[in-house]
Formats: structure tokens, sequence, C-alpha cells
């Protein structure tokens, strides 16, 4: 009879092990896109230094950017899923009653933060144990029912208890959604908006001196403007038009840093096409210190200017006035505090308005909170002790 029981124990014991691991910790992190990854790290190293474990399992296409992690798990392999969550994950990607039983049987966390940007999302947190507070982080500042990509998530999700926003006015335009009542919406920041602030802090002048001889720019001469660039049809029609509304303006130099994903040949064409001398175009070139480039060089400008791109809040963070190139119901969550423009005309008028008087966005308008990271890993820790 001893013997059976051991040998009973045994099976338990190795079954249970070849088809999940426990996953115990105060907080299990899951990111999914590279928006939430960005803003969920930041959360993680506040949790560190406030001493509190945590795991991070990233899915989806944050698994490459995370997977040397010091804090990295695949959930796939611990949970001994029927499905693989790494790469690019398939909308109508699900988990079955398995899957959902290996995670329940497979997490003990205290609190799992996660991101909010695929069904699969939806289907972990509803598997997770009763015990364990869901907290989904919505990376976004556009109303939830207007972003696309939440929509699955919202749909299935059974049993969050805290959605975070990034601010007061994404929570406003977001209360009334039907799939939302009952769960309680907070405005705490978004944390990569803290980018810029390292960037600042590590760019020192030694470095920003000797780039400015390399390439030949002198911000003390005129007033500098910084354009992002961007890409695609929308964007194609509106760089052109800014270029015809400053390049006469002989009063400012611009900057212009094209989208990473391309070469910049579309604006050096428009450029020189338009005959526009005071406009440079820089490149990305970490052998001369210039990694970030439009981080970096924002530091010496008087505004920003961009058809519409993730670089704006980052800058109305640090201060610069945000000029958009678009049409004239480009709707951006920085609309009430930023400049929009349709014409060269109507963007002469705007660089010199701008550059006349000089106004930093102003983001307590929006409700959006500063320190967004320790803010975020504050009510965690709350949570964790509630």
């Amino acid at each position: 009879m001893r013997l059976l029981k051991s040998f009973i124990l045994c099976f338990f014991l190795v079954t249970f092990s070849a088809n999940a691991s426990i996953i115990k910790t105060d907080v299990l992190i899951i990111t999914n896109d590279n928006g939430d990854t960005a803003d969920l790290v930041r959360v993680a190293g506040q949790l560190e230094k406030k001493g509190i474990d945590y795991k991070i399992a990233a899915i989806g296409s944050s698994t490459e950017k995370l997977k040397n992690n010091p804090h990295y798990i695949d959930l796939s392999a611990t949970c001994n899923l029927s499905i693989s969550l790494h790469g690019t994950l398939d909308k109508e990607l699900t988990l079955n009653t398995s899957d959902r039983k290996n995670i329940k049987e497979s997490v003990q966390a205290k609190v799992c933060l996660m991101a909010m940007s695929h069904q699969v999302l939806a289907d972990i947190s509803t598997a997770l144990p009763d015990d364990t507070q869901v907290i989904a982080y919505y990376d976004n500042m556009d109303p939830m029912d207007t972003a696309p990509f939440v929509q699955p998530f919202l749909l299935s999700q059974k049993r969050v208890n805290t959605v975070i926003v990034p601010c007061e006015k994404t929570l406003l335009e977001s209360s009334d959604i039907e799939n939302l009542k009952g769960i309680k919406l907070v405005a705490l920041g978004k944390p990569s908006l803290e980018d810029w602030q390292d960037v600042y802090a590590s760019f020192t002048k030694e470095q920003s001196q000797n780039i400015f001889k390399i390439l030949e720019l002198d911000p003390q001469a005129r007033s500098v403007v910084l354009f992002s660039g961007g890409r695609g049809v929308g964007y194609e029609n509106y760089f052109p038009i800014f270029v015809e509304g400053v390049k006469n303006n002989h009063n400012v130099q611009v900057w212009v840093t094209y989208h990473p994903i391309t070469n910049g040949s579309f604006e050096r064409g428009i450029i020189e096409k338009a005959g526009a001398q005071n406009f440079t175009l820089i490149a990305k070139n970490p052998d001369i210190g210039l990694a970030d480039p439009t981080a970096q060089l924002s530091m010496f400008a008087k505004m920003l200017a961009c058809s519409q791109s993730s670089v704006d809040i980052k800058a109305a963070y640090m201060g610069l006035p945000i000029l958009y190139i678009n049409d004239a119901s480009y709707s951006s969550p920085l609309k009430e505090i930023t400049e929009l423009a349709s014409t060269s005309e109507q963007v002469q008028a705007a660089v010199t308005k701008i550059l006349g008087s000089p106004k930093k966005p102003d983001l307590a308008g929006i409700g959006l909170p500063q320190n967004g990271s320790e803010k975020i890993a504050d009510f965690v820790v709350a949570t964790i002790k509630s």
C-alpha cells in the first residue's frame, strides 16, 4: 500500500512537471508590443528599486526584445501551452481549455500587470488564479473605444480589476465604455515619456559640440525648428507643404530627422527640389554619438514639427511646442495644446506665432501626470498590500 502511494505521488509530480512549472512572484508583468513594452519595462525598474519580486512574460513582438532580460520567463514553455506566444501573433489566437487550466495551476502571482493589445491577453487574464489581482495597462492616449487594437481584449476580458490609462483626458473619454463597467480606471502617466529625460541627462556638452562640428550645425546662429519625419502617403503629402512654408524664413534653421525604417531619400529629394537652403537632413549616426537624433537634437530646438509621430508627446513632455502639418480634421490627444497647419501659408504663420511667443504645452490641462513609472509602481505595490 505504501509502495502504491509512493508510486501515485511520484506519478503526480512527474506528470505536473511535464505539464507546467510554478511561476511564483509578487508581480507577473505581461508585455506584447513595442508600445506597452517600453512603458512596462520602466515600471519593472521601479518595482526592482522597491524590492518587489517580479517576472516578465514577454509575448508577441516583445519576446525578442526581452528574452535576455534576467526576469524574463517563457510563458508558453513554463505553462506547457499548446500554442507559441512568440513573434507576430495571429489575431484569432486563443487559449484552449487545457491551456487555461495550466496557467491557473502554474501562476502564483499577487498581481498581474498586463498589456491589452491582443485577444490572447484577455484569455490569460481570465485563466489566472482567483486571488491574482489583474491590472491592465492601456498605453495609448486616445479614447479606448477608438483604438482597434484593444477591442478584442475589452470584449473578452472577464476579470480585470483595474485599467491604468496615461491621462485624465483618456480616462474621461473612456469611462462610459460598456465593457469597462465596474472596472476601476486610474490615470497614472506614460512611463516611456521619461526616455527623453534620460537622453537629456546623458547627452554631454562635449558630445553635442563634437556633433555640431562634424555636421556643420550651429544652434546659436538661428532658431532651430526640429522636424520629425514619418512615412506613408499622408506624410508624403504634407512634408512638401511644410518645406514650402518655411524655406524662405531666414530666421530659422530646420533640422530634419527621418523615420528609422526609411533612408531619408524622400525628404532629401523634396528639400533639394525646393531649394530649401535652411534645411539640414540628419541621420542616425552612433559612430559620432548621435544614437537618437530626434531626442538629442530636440535639446537645442525651439519647437518640434511633424505630420504625425510617436515622438510628439515626448517632445511636449520635455516642454517643446508642437506643430502638426496635417489635414484640418486631424485629431490628436494633444490637439488643445498644440498648433495645426494644413497649407504652406498656415505653416508659415504657425511657425512665426510659436517662435514669437513660445509656450510649453500645458500637459496638466489633459491630466497627464509626471513620473508615470514610479506612480504605476506605487499603485502596484499598494495593490499587493491591499
